[in-house]
């Protein structure tokens, strides 16, 4: 029997990849916690910090119960220190401040 297009599951795109910089977004602690992979209180020096993702994995979800999201999500390692972050907590950063005249 041939599943119907609909039901067919694709694991969705990952928002970065290897070598992006990423910021932690600033989040009360109460909702790192529930939103991110293992999140620890060492973790709360990397808020606003510029990292380097050093590996992309799609997991699992250890707060999926609490923050409502799917099972699986991605996962991104960074390079400054080994510690994994889930998507939900990352934002993209560049350093691109230039002008452009045309």
């Amino acid at each position: 029997m041939a599943l119907e297009k609909d039901t067919l599951w694709t694991k969705p795109q990952p928002k970065f990849k290897r070598g992006d910089t990423v910021r932690v977004k600033e989040l009360p602690h109460s909702e790192l916690n529930i939103q991110s992979h293992d999140w620890n209180p060492l973790m709360d020096s990397c808020i606003g910090k510029t990292l380097t993702i050093d590996n992309v994995t799609y997991g699992n979800n250890t707060n999926a119960r609490h923050n409502g999201r799917e099972k699986t999500v991605w996962l991104y390692k960074v390079r400054e220190n080994s510690w994994t972050f889930e998507e939900y907590v990352l934002e993209p950063y560049t350093d691109n401040c230039q002008l452009v005249w045309i």
